[in-house]
């Protein structure tokens, strides 16, 4: 039970109280030697100078006085070195002035004490006593006690100025970093991950720790790993802001906070801060949020397929990542037999798991012989939750001999025998929250049944411990490492997965190509082109009607895409992956080159040939045939005979650029002032674009040349296609440049990464038409 606040306020004013008191006798008595004379014998040598316990009791009175202070307001930010010193040194001022006051001889009283007395804060100790009878030998113990507190106090202040200039300097740092992996969330287990992150993380990126409260004891940890430790609120979105440049520099984002809602809130922030921005080496960020819940953490991930392009969004979580563990370490020991005893979260994701497995197996490897049983008296309604789960996604559950469960107790070791006999490898696993009853039934039944494995949950691990604790028995507990290394997001796995399949469909017999190289091998621009593609697809998908998930008010199942809606979608695929090799430094070759950096199809899509376009639709075909083999099908989210054939004033409408331009290279920053007078700001590097009406406009290098051919000199012609709209008066759009207040006959311009921007009415006019080359109404 908490104590009351005021509590808390008489104990610091009582310790406070004593410690002045202390501190005024020891004062006294150094300032008038013969006080002491005049006291009781037993409290006499209680102030003389060989009293040590006095000093010792006094540093006592002064810590428990600090305590007192501290200890309720540890969570806040508070200058608690500062409030240290401050203490120290007037104890320190207040003896030694009144020990040296009547030493000075003929010198001035109040300086030369002033002078003796700041010459303790740098170990400097002046010892004129037994000079004159105002100054009578031997030190007095106000002056003993002051030296140790004056160095205290400098010791104190050279500690508290490393931390603070420390702590303004990873700031700095973090502020300039030129690709950041930010990580919120420091707790014993994100602590580990945090270990790995550090020895994993690309060459010239920063880890970023933001954490909100300044005395958490794993700061010192995360520091040690190389991180830069920044205090602050993750969820304010200025402080966001500043720290990663409004998104530019924001490489990943891993949020490990044990509260997920505080997580969702911090990732909602980000999104907001990257959308429409994109990194400007063509790298999408990662976001990674830490929902422990397995069915929350898949309904967020599938919500936010739509947060793609600008970021990949994905979920990890300690039931996540533990199940994962545990299956993986089912298949090492090649059981034939997986008991779970229990009806906990963690049984839910161990289920999800297998499920998942036995997907990839289909589609991927021969299946294994392991099937799963479940032990308990809530089996039956276990396994019907994760049926419904599967069946919300177009999936299929554990159904089958191999998903049914068992009314019976589940410590229940003459049961679990009966599940297990005739299995030549069996795995029983007590997925129960720990408990000693757990764990007891657990040693039961490893000591009844010698031939099987029983793994059992504990608080005192993290994975699966290598240690028996017993025979055949293992502890295992909650982690956020899979098999000690980085959880492999779901993303990855899909990309993981498309790759595998491509260079399966394409060898290289030579073994020299960079992209067919296996997965742990694969340089990070050809992972991040698969997860791209991916991200891709699920965006386009969801732009063209489709949802990732079942809509709550339609039976309709998943429904595969028509020819036009493919062609549609290879056409945006296109133009994303053409800008990703754009960004990343390819060039159009009339041959493919990977160390040379030259392909044949970073065309403009009007201008590639058939069978460059035929294997763009079979690339789209391909990546909905494996999401839908791991268990994303795409569902329609209305009745299409129910669309109207042409969009409404507010939709986005496909056009294609037209027109020349003039474009200079900037090599400095520069800020200019918008047609519709808003302040606007370019990078250096950027190009400076005037267009043939003299209205000018900043564009980044890679957006110069994804979307604009070089003719001569310093003339660009457009090229590419565009989505727009009639803009709504008086709404904000967010550009690169900065935010641009639509005005009347203004249109809103989109192109495929969803960078928006505002073009006048005239401009637009000139500059667009669409598709058919019809002129705008």
């Amino acid at each position: 039970m908490r104590r009351p606040a005021a509590f808390d306020q008489v104990l610091l004013a009582v310790f406070t109280a004593l410690t002045a008191a202390l501190a005024l006798v020891l004062a006294a008595v150094a300032l008038r030697p013969s006080l002491a004379t005049s006291l009781p014998q037993d409290l006499r040598r209680h102030v003389d100078s060989g009293a040590w316990e006095t000093i010792l009791l006094l540093a006592a009175l002064g810590v428990a006085a600090f305590l007192c202070y501290w200890l309720p307001r540890r969570r806040q930010v508070r200058p608690f070195p500062v409030v240290a010193g401050a203490a120290l040194s007037l104890l320190a001022v207040t003896l030694a002035m009144a020990a040296y006051w009547g030493c000075s001889g003929r010198q001035a009283p109040f300086w030369t004490a002033l002078h003796w007395t700041m010459a303790l804060f740098v170990g400097n100790v002046m010892e004129p006593f037994g000079s004159s009878a105002s100054c009578p030998a031997p030190m007095p113990l106000a002056l003993q006690t002051a030296r140790i507190a004056a160095l205290a106090t400098t010791f104190g202040v050279a500690a508290a100025l490393v931390s603070v200039f420390r702590a303004q300097w990873d700031r700095l740092r973090a502020r300039v970093a030129r690709s950041v992996l930010l990580v919120t969330g420091i707790g014993d287990d994100a602590l580990r991950l945090l270990e790995r992150l550090a020895a994993h993380r690309p060459f010239g990126t920063s880890i970023v720790v933001l954490e909100r409260d300044p005395a958490h004891p794993n700061i010192a940890s995360a520091r040690a790993l190389g991180a830069l430790v920044v205090l602050g609120d993750p969820a304010a979105s200025e402080q966001l802001g500043v720290l990663l440049r409004d998104g530019r520099n924001l490489r990943a984002a891993y949020l490990l906070g044990e509260r997920s809602s505080a997580n969702i809130e911090v990732a909602s922030r980000i999104v907001e801060l990257v959308r429409g921005r994109g990194g400007r080496d063509g790298t999408v960020p990662r976001l990674v949020v830490r929902i422990d819940d397995p069915w929350q953490a898949e309904d967020w991930r599938r919500r936010h397929v739509v947060d793609a392009p600008a970021v990949f969004s994905d979920t990890i979580g300690v039931f996540q990542v533990t199940a994962r563990e545990l299956l993986n370490h089912a298949l090492r020991v090649r059981a034939d037999r997986l008991v779970l005893i229990g009806s906990s979260a963690l049984t839910l994701a161990l289920l999800d798991e297998l499920a998942q497995h036995r997907r990839e197996e289909a589609e991927f490897s021969a299946p294994s012989s392991l099937d799963v049983v479940v032990v308990d008296p809530e089996a039956a309604e276990l396994l019907a939750d994760h049926e419904l789960h599967q069946s919300r996604y177009g999936n299929v559950g554990l159904t089958g001999p191999t998903g049914a469960g068992f009314e019976g107790s589940p410590a229940s070791a003459t049961v679990v025998g009966q599940l297990v006999a005739g299995c030549e490898r069996p795995l029983v696993v007590d997925t129960r929250e720990p408990s000693s009853s757990s764990l007891r039934a657990a040693e039961r039944l490893a000591a009844r049944l010698p031939a099987c494995q029983v793994l059992v949950w504990t608080d005192d691990e993290q994975g699966i411990a290598d240690e028996a604790l017993m025979g055949n028995l293992r502890a295992f507990g909650l982690t956020l490492l899979a098999d000690g290394k980085l959880p492999e997001d779901g993303w990855e796995r899909i990309a993981r997965r498309q790759h595998e399949r491509h260079v399966a469909a394409d060898p290289d017999p030579t073994g020299t190509a960079p992209g067919r190289r296996p997965w742990p091998e694969l340089s990070d621009f050809y992972r991040q082109s698969n997860l791209r593609q991916i991200a891709t697809t699920m965006k386009i998908a969801h732009h063209a009607g489709r949802s990732w998930t079942r809509p709550a008010a339609s039976s309709t199942g998943a429904s595969p895409l028509s020819d036009a809606e493919i062609d549609a979608l290879a056409h945006h695929e296109h133009e994303a992956w053409r800008h990703y090799l754009f960004t990343n430094g390819w060039r159009y070759g009339p041959d493919r080159s990977d160390h040379r950096l030259r392909h044949p199809n970073l065309l403009d899509w009007s201008s590639l040939d058939d069978e460059a376009r035929l294997k763009a639709r079979d690339g789209v075909r391909n990546s909905f045939a494996l999401l839908a083999t791991l268990g994303y099908h795409p569902f329609p989210v209305a009745d299409p005979s129910a669309a109207s054939p042409e969009p409404t004033g507010t939709d986005l409408r496909p056009f294609r650029r037209i027109g020349r331009v003039r474009a200079k290279r900037q090599d400095q920053p520069w800020s200019w002032t918008s047609a519709s007078g808003h302040q606007m700001s370019g990078e250096a590097g950027d190009w400076l674009v005037t267009g043939e009406d003299g209205g000018q406009w900043s564009i980044r290098d890679a957006d110069l040349r994804r979307t604009y051919t070089h003719v001569a000199d310093d003339v660009w012609e457009r090229s590419g296609a565009v989505r727009a709209r009639p803009g709504r008066p008086g709404e904000v759009v967010e550009t690169q440049e900065g935010p641009t207040v639509v005005r009347h006959t203004d249109w809103v311009v989109e192109d495929e990464l969803q960078h928006r921007w505002v073009v006048p009415d005239a401009q637009f006019r000139a500059s667009y038409t669409d598709r058919q080359g019809r002129e705008r109404p």
